[in-house]
């Protein structure tokens, strides 16, 4: 195995998408960040004038059976466990809404998408001990959605994973794995799991298009060959997979990245890739992948059998789950403009 890593400097402005009906306004490119308080290069922000929840956040989600919900077996969704609790977000609503403010029990947390750069992430909502709720502020950064925290207004990046504006600027976001996949494969594994369901009147503006016609397509990275990847992050660095180093049998690659120390588990035919946390508790287990028997998808030599969401559903561990590390699909161009060192993974 070795890493192939790309060096560059972004040096040109790429063409400016929308997110929003209302008019853009980019920012002067004189601007610096003292002066503005904003922690990144505001030449590098559009900037959209009463653009607040224009794309409504689902605050108060309702969710249904699989039976109720008719999901389309190929259709992409998101998949959150807390505990034993299993929520299926569907691609299609996270976006038209872009956020859903989510909780189970004393646990809260925020499921976000952005259409633009195609990345899904989820994080704690709870700051400083109390609960916020993020609306979408209609602005973007570096093409990507700029959230903003209802409670002290303010701005975060969600592919740069902290506040970037306002009061809390500077705190960074605690994430929550995220499982992109499709519905069949999510149906398999948590048949009794939540599938959200949009009940809003929200009147869909430019970006509700039909789902592959959709605006940030036609943005075209520089140096990465793939359309999109999926990424680990650490500070600036990202290591990122390319689908097709998976086969269609679930595969796992062991892998040292910065402080990380990582398994990889994905398969093309299953259609997902997560990325898993090892403590150095474990840096001598051996892990190998488990075929046709989801939600499991690997077994250790303790016999700890692991499904999607590294959750020990069978073994003498029963209730352990691996940590994950933040990490999330996005487009090549994305990952190049947020992340200055780019490694990309081969398997030799």
């Amino acid at each position: 195995m070795q890493f192939r890593l790309l060096f560059y400097l972004v040096g040109i402005m790429m063409l400016v998408i929308a997110c929003t009906k209302s008019e853009e306004k980019p920012s002067g490119s004189n601007s610096s960040n003292g002066a503005t308080g904003w922690l990144v290069p505001t030449e590098n922000i559009v900037f959209k004038e009463g653009a607040h929840d224009q794309i409504q956040a689902i605050d108060e989600p309702i969710f249904y059976s699989f039976e109720e919900a008719h999901l389309d077996p190929n259709e992409k969704v998101f998949i959150f466990q807390i505990n034993d609790h299993i929520n299926i977000y569907p691609l299609e609503i996270l976006w038209h809404h872009e956020i859903v403010n989510d909780k189970f029990l004393d646990h809260y947390f925020a499921a976000t998408y952005c259409p633009l750069t195609g990345s899904g992430i989820a994080w704690d909502r709870m700051i400083n001990g109390e609960p916020t709720t993020f609306g979408v502020s209609g602005h973007l950064y570096n093409h990507n959605l700029i959230p903003y925290d209802r409670e002290t207004e303010s701005y975060w990046s969600q592919m740069g994973l902290q506040s970037i504006n306002g009061l809390l600027s500077g705190n960074a976001l605690d994430t929550q794995p995220l499982l992109f996949t499709t519905a069949a494969v999510a149906a398999e594994s948590f048949p009794n799991g939540s599938v959200l369901h949009d009940t809003s009147a929200h009147v869909c503006d430019s970006i509700c298009l039909l789902i592959n016609t959709k605006s940030g397509n036609g943005i075209v990275s520089t140096y990465l060959t793939e359309e999109e990847y999926f990424g680990v992050v650490f500070r600036q660095y990202a290591l990122l997979f390319e689908e097709g180093i998976f086969t269609d049998s679930i595969s796992i690659y062991r892998t040292n990245f910065k402080s990380y120390s990582l398994l990889i588990i994905g398969s093309s035919t299953k259609d997902f890739i997560t990325a898993f946390l090892l403590p150095t508790s474990r840096s001598s287990t051996k892990f190998s992948p488990v075929q046709n028997s989801l939600p499991i998808i690997m077994k250790d030599d303790l016999n700890n059998y692991y499904n999607l969401m590294g959750l020990v559903i069978e073994g003498p561990e029963k209730g352990l789950r691996l940590d994950s590390p933040p990490s999330y699909w996005a487009k090549a161009f994305a990952w190049e403009l947020f992340y200055p060192e780019l490694i990309v993974f081969e398997d030799q």
